[in-house]
């Protein structure tokens, strides 16, 4: 029963964050023209921020212009020990990170290009 709720569980996450790409790919095709950026897909286990830190460490040979990372409200455990991935990348990156609250809704945005 367990594993069934745990592969549940993991089967939500993984469609809510695809889902979550395709609304801010959409959101960025609107700055082609102005910006290059590239989405990066890692397949790991463990403690997500060490995971993301190395891998951007180690897989680019040009410097990182910069990093952007969302960040969820503070909950629970988290509101009260931290424990935020984009904390972690703040404070292992030599690259600029930009923080992004999960209380902005890309699809409200009517800016320009």
């Amino acid at each position: 029963l367990i594993n069934r709720q745990t592969d549940q569980m993991n089967a939500d996450i993984r469609e809510d964050a695809e889902n979550e790409m395709v609304r801010c790919k959409q959101f960025l095709s609107r700055f082609e023209s102005l910006v290059q950026y590239e989405w990066i897909s890692i397949k790991d286990e463990g403690n997500i921020g060490p995971i993301i830190v190395r891998f951007i460490k180690d897989s680019f040979h040009t410097p990182v212009d910069l990093v952007v990372v969302g960040r969820t409200a503070d909950v629970g455990i988290k509101k009260i020990v931290g424990g935020h991935v984009s904390d972690y990348m703040l404070a292992n990156l030599s690259c600029p990170v930009m923080v992004v609250k999960d209380t902005y809704d890309v699809s409200d945005d009517e800016g320009d290009k």
